[in-house]
């Protein structure tokens, strides 16, 4: 939460408390000059053209009677107060510039002229009135600046509207584990509600892993499935976010992804119970050894091969590595299909995802291919 008014001010927001102060100013000025005007044509109309009328029911039309009314008129017009509380104008005055067709003034620099006529239907104004005034700046900004601060704050703390997208967006939020605060900071983003279900968790994972970091979670959540194995580090990279499992899960994972990669299908036929698969392990041995994998597990697949129960084990372990860093949800599309030989009636298994988004060592692809070659028929376990 912003602490204070310049946490609030990036320029976007600058700009639109301007946009505030402008739009109200220019009406509050309008305004005040409008209600000023109005109320200068009244005064005129009832004070002067009342005394017009008057000196021309009783016939004091002449030369001296007119100056003298110009001079009353003048001195009355000298200093004039705006209306409302609030003093927008300062400084008015109005000075005739003409009477009865006689200039007296030219009217220079005045804001604007009024026209006052004796009678509708005449066509020479009886009097023309030059109109001066100087605005008070500090007041009309400032007035009006408070109320478009109190406006801006408004639109910037106050929650927004929520869309009908937004809605449904957080209601998927909330279903993969989301709480109701963190559902609604979310939608707030565009890129987030681009987003498909099945991408919103990504996304939540991220920020469990990087907190406050939404671009980076974000980055996560819009790739695609793709599982990379580092066996230097024993290590695996899904959607571009590495975590490391335990010594010989890792080691059997990557073994399945290769047996993936190295076939159409990919499959991989249990053993039977009574006939471990010689063969296999020697592949899997050589990883360990190349990668400095626990020496105890090498020896025993050295020793024992490849046994039903030891995969058994070993693709609990990878499912329960998985499902440690990311969930259960998220880690089964990297974990193992399942389906029944028919011929030999036991389990064959592969990495469900499909080859072309996993990424292996290429040369560890060549170890595998070559222990095949060197592996005579009767002794090949694989599909």
């Amino acid at each position: 939460m912003p602490r204070t008014l310049l946490d609030l001010l990036t320029p976007q927001r600058g700009g639109l408390l301007l946009l505030l102060i402008t739009v109200l100013s220019t009406p509050a000025y309008l305004h005040a000059t409008h209600r000023f005007t109005q109320q200068l044509r009244s005064y005129i109309q009832q004070s002067v053209i009342e005394q017009a009328d008057k000196a021309e029911l009783y016939s004091f039309n002449d030369a001296t009677t007119q100056s003298y009314l110009v001079q009353e008129i003048t001195r009355n017009l000298a200093s004039l107060c705006a209306p409302g509380s609030l003093q927008v104008l300062d400084d008015c005055t109005a000075q005739v510039i003409s009477f009865k067709g006689i200039t007296y003034t030219n009217g220079a620099h005045a804001r604007f002229a009024l026209d006052f006529y004796q009678a509708p239907e005449t066509s020479q104004p009886l009097l023309q009135v030059a109109v001066f005034y100087r605005v008070h700046w500090f007041y009309l900004l400032g007035s009006q600046g408070l109320l478009a601060l109190l406006v801006w704050l408004a639109l910037v703390l106050l929650p927004k509207p929520v869309s009908a997208a937004q809605t449904h967006c957080m209601h998927a939020l909330k279903q993969s584990g989301a709480d109701e605060k963190q559902a609604l900071a979310l939608v707030a983003e565009p890129r987030v509600l681009q987003l498909d279900a099945g991408q919103l968790p990504w996304l939540l994972k991220g920020l469990e892993l990087n907190p406050q970091q939404l671009d980076a979670a974000l980055a996560i959540a819009e790739r695609c499935d793709q599982l990379e194995f580092i066996p230097a580090t024993k290590s695996i990279r899904l959607r571009g976010l590495e975590l490391t499992l335990a010594d010989t899960p890792f080691f059997y994972f990557y073994w399945y992804a290769l047996l993936r990669l190295s076939s159409d299908e990919g499959w991989y036929t249990n053993p039977a119970q009574t006939r471990p698969d010689m063969a296999n392990s020697h592949t899997l041995q050589a990883l360990f050894e190349k990668y400095g994998g626990h020496a105890k597990a090498a020896s025993e697949l050295q020793e024992k091969g490849l046994r039903a129960k030891t995969l058994d084990q070993n693709r609990s372990k990878i499912k329960d590595e998985l499902v440690r860093h990311i969930g259960e949800e998220l880690a089964l599309p990297y974990l193992f299909d399942v389906q029944r030989d028919l011929r030999t009636a036991r389990f064959n298994y592969r990495i469900s995802l499909a080859p072309e988004f996993i990424k292996v060592v290429p040369d560890d692809l060549k170890l595998l291919r070559d222990h095949a070659q060197s592996t005579s028929p009767n002794e090949l376990v694989t599909d």
